[in-house]
């Protein structure tokens, strides 16, 4: 069974995995965390165990040498560009793949099982793992039961049901110091005159926790607009889930000390409509109508942040919706 807070990883320090015995027919793969213990993935049918580090490449970013010969792309250049050498031979790294390679005929079906533990499992691909996924299954048909309307039709249930759980499934650690970035970059603070990089103004800023995303391929980083819709849709499967959402963007290693609310990581400084005070009523609303409850606390605690956020809408703005820079002077 997956642990339930998979997603939060590495947030103390780098988990370190390396290839470890595995049963006949079976390789596994060993993570060990200083705050979250050893986990063993265990892939059936003998595939191959990609390792490496997780730097980047500087040399290919920045033009300058790298720290290791092992980097954060090497697991694309081996599988992609064919490049053997690219892995650590060693087979260990603080990033680790299986990789198979399965011919599929057309109309066909390939099946690859893999099981993730944090218990010791002498046969992990034993006859019991179909039962325990027939009961995961149960549980969702359960779970999305209680929270689909009984007026709606199948058809409609099914469109419900994929999206709550994309929505769900639609979270990301995101790891992001600002500072460092910026300094990679060229940019600095104390001298305004150096290179003109986006995202200059916010060296305070270090992004360290689980967001729900618009989308985990296209762009995988959070998006203050659509956060607050997100939290709106997952209220009715995850109310507290949602509430943190709304907290992380308006808690002080994100929020600008002038108060405005970093947009995307392509632009922190972009402008957002104000959609954060209506998410947090409609949150409030919600949890009173759905749960029973009326979390005064929750609005008394964003009411206070979200204040500094229209101070900043009050006094950057001017009338034709014209934007100051965060470093313009009042």
């Amino acid at each position: 069974m997956v642990p339930q807070h998979l997603d939060v990883v590495a947030r103390t320090a780098q988990a370190v995995a390396r290839a470890a015995p595995g049963e006949t027919g079976i390789e596994r793969i060993l993570a060990s965390h200083s705050g979250l213990g050893d986990y063993s993935l265990h892939c059936e049918g003998k595939p191959t165990l990609l390792f490496t580090e997780n730097d980047t490449n500087n040399e290919r970013v920045f033009g300058t040498p790298n720290p290791a010969p092992y980097l954060k792309d090497a697991i694309n250049n081996y599988v992609v560009a064919g490049r053997l050498d690219a892995v650590n031979p060693n087979r260990t790294g603080r990033k680790a793949a299986a990789h198979y390679q399965v011919t599929v005929a057309a109309s066909g079906t390939g099946i690859i099982r893999l099981r993730l533990s944090n218990d010791t499992i002498a046969e992990p691909f034993r006859n019991d793992l179909d039962q325990i996924a027939d009961q995961r299954r149960r549980e969702a048909d359960e779970f999305y039961r209680a929270k689909t309307p009984a007026r709606i039709g199948k058809d409609m249930a099914n469109v419900l049901r994929q999206a709550y759980a994309g929505m769900l499934w639609g979270k990301q650690y995101f790891f992001f110091d600002a500072n460092k970035w910026l300094e990679e970059h060229g940019a600095d603070p104390m001298h305004p005159t150096t290179r003109q990089v986006r995202n200059r103004e916010w060296f305070h800023m270090v992004s360290d926790d689980v967001f729900s995303m618009p989308d985990k391929w296209e762009y995988p980083w959070f998006a203050a607009w659509d956060l607050a819709f997100h939290a709106i849709a997952l209220s009715i499967v995850d109310i507290d889930f949602a509430k943190r959402q709304l907290d992380l963007l308006l808690d002080q290693v994100y929020l600008h000390p002038t108060g405005q609310i970093p947009a995307y990581e392509w632009n922190f400084s972009d402008v957002n409509p104000p959609v954060q005070a209506f998410a947090a009523i409609f949150l409030y609303l919600t949890e009173r109508a759905l749960y029973g409850r009326a979390d005064l606390d929750f609005l008394k605690r964003l009411f206070g942040k979200l204040t500094a956020n229209f101070g900043w809408w009050v006094n950057r703005k001017d009338r034709a919706g014209n934007m100051k820079p965060p470093n313009d002077a009042p």
